[in-house]
């Protein structure tokens, strides 16, 4: 898959050659996207980038129409400013090579680096890349509100839960995350059992509140994670945030 340049907010992006990818923006701050052959296509790929936890699923958006890539990432990841200057670095596995853009006198700005605040984004028909399926989750099953010590040491649990149109032994426990944006913790412990009593098997999860990421005025918390197959879920359930004084 080739993908041309294209804006993102106030960045610009390019794929490289199928494998092994890399991009980094900046001094201020980067991230990388890693991958086999064919990794953009199926969706298996991981996003690192450094202090900041990203979601690759929830990151990436394509357009077919004119073949872009765009990343949706934290402006903090970047700079504490709206303003900044950066370069973009692809480096692809295997006899791809290492490209950067900009790289001629013809794809430049002044002082050979892109700029954040150049012209308009242009027009973008894309969706996400790799869309997750929804599923039922129950936080603290069988009680309602879903209080969070956000100050507490314990686990919190989180049930995953069978339905219909779901198989919940399906789901891959080592993939599963949760938290305020659901990429933050793993889970401490888990298990297979009837959580809500329909006679249908569900996973239960204890994740480290710590770890979790939530903070006072959170409304919903997530979870993500992978069939073992590798399809992409997420379910997100209310909470309601105490020990805030």
């Amino acid at each position: 898959m080739s993908l041309s340049p294209t804006t993102l907010g106030r960045r610009i992006i390019r794929d490289a050659a199928p494998g092994a990818q890399r991009w980094r923006l900046g001094a201020d701050g980067g991230f990388t996207l890693d991958g086999g052959l064919g990794a953009l296509s199926t969706c298996d790929f991981s996003i690192g980038s450094g202090s900041f936890e990203l979601d690759a699923v929830s990151t990436l958006w394509y357009d077919p129409a004119t073949y872009t890539l765009r990343l949706l990432f934290p402006l903090s990841m970047i700079s504490e400013n709206e303003v900044f200057n950066y370069l973009v670095w692809s480096t692809a596995g295997g006899s791809g090579g290492t490209d950067q853009t900009p790289d001629s006198s013809n794809f430049r700005s002044a002082g050979h680096f892109f700029t954040s605040d150049v012209g308009d984004l242009p027009p973008f028909g894309g969706a996400l890349l790799c869309a997750r399926e929804t599923i039922a989750i129950d936080i603290n099953p069988g009680r309602f509100p879903n209080l969070i010590n956000t100050r507490s040491r314990r686990m919190i649990p989180v049930a995953v839960l069978a339905t219909d149109s779901f198989d919940a032994t399906t789901l891959d426990p080592t993939t599963a995350r949760f938290g305020a944006r659901g990429t933050e913790a793993v889970p401490l412990q888990f298990a297979q059992e009837d959580v809500d009593g329909d006679g249908d098997v569900d996973l239960i999860f204890r994740f480290n509140t710590r770890q979790t990421g939530i903070q006072c005025g959170d409304t919903f918390a997530s979870l993500t994670a992978k069939t073992f197959d590798g399809r992409a879920l997420t379910g997100a359930d209310s909470i309601m945030p105490v020990g805030c004084r």
